[in-house]
This record gives C-alpha cells, sequence and structure tokens, in this order.
C-alpha cells in the first residue's frame, strides 16, 4: 500500500519534488484514512475499552502524519465539506473522496 500512495519515493529528485498525487492516489490514501479510524473506533467500542478518545486520537495522528500531504487528511466528509465551503478543495475532488470515506466507513464497520 505503501507504493500505492508514495510513487513518488522511487522518482528522481528533481521529479520527487515537483509531483503531485493523482485523484485515484488521494482517494486511496482517504480510504485507507477513513478506514482505520472506523475501525479503530469500532474495535474499542466492540471490546468495551475505556481509551476510546486516546485510541481514535491516537489513529487519526499517525493518519494524519503519514498520508497528510498525499490528500490532505480529510477522513471525514464534515471535513470535506468545510474545505469545500472555503474554497480550499475543488467539488469534483470533494465529491470523489466524501463517496471515498463513506465506503471506507462502512466497509471498516462491517468488518468490526
Amino acid at each position: 500500500l505503501y507504493s500505492v500512495v508514495r510513487p513518488d519515493e522511487t522518482y528522481p529528485q528533481e521529479q520527487f519534488r515537483r509531483y503531485l498525487p493523482t485523484l485515484p492516489i488521494k482517494c486511496v490514501s482517504e480510504f485507507l484514512g477513513t478506514f482505520f479510524l472506523v475501525l479503530t473506533v469500532c474495535l474499542n467500542l466492540i471490546t468495551g475499552s475505556p481509551a476510546v478518545a486516546l485510541s481514535a486520537a491516537a489513529a487519526l495522528m499517525c493518519m494524519v502524519y503519514s498520508l497528510g500531504d498525499v490528500s490532505g487528511a480529510h477522513f471525514n466528509p464534515a471535513v470535506t465539506a468545510a474545505c469545500v465551503a472555503r474554497g480550499k478543495c475543488p467539488v469534483g475532488e470533494a465529491l470523489a473522496f466524501v463517496l471515498t470515506q463513506l465506503l471506507a466507513g462502512v466497509l471498516a464497520g462491517l468488518l468490526s
């Protein structure tokens, strides 16, 4: 999965600096971040863990640090909507993100 969201790691230095992720790569990044965030929360709730907030925050932090520069690390349709409202995210890209996030959330919920 690393090479899917970070194909630029194999590029020569000059090409690496100019690299911009494509929409499919951004959607994979959003899927992974949302999936693992929802999976973490669901598994904590199922097991009755007293540290749901702490583990959710840790999962979110890890996903933001690892995938933030790929897609912007929205991982939540509300965050994506806020980015559109501010004019920081094109509507077409936001729609793809929201659909990806919803799919990831549903699959993580079903898996847990």
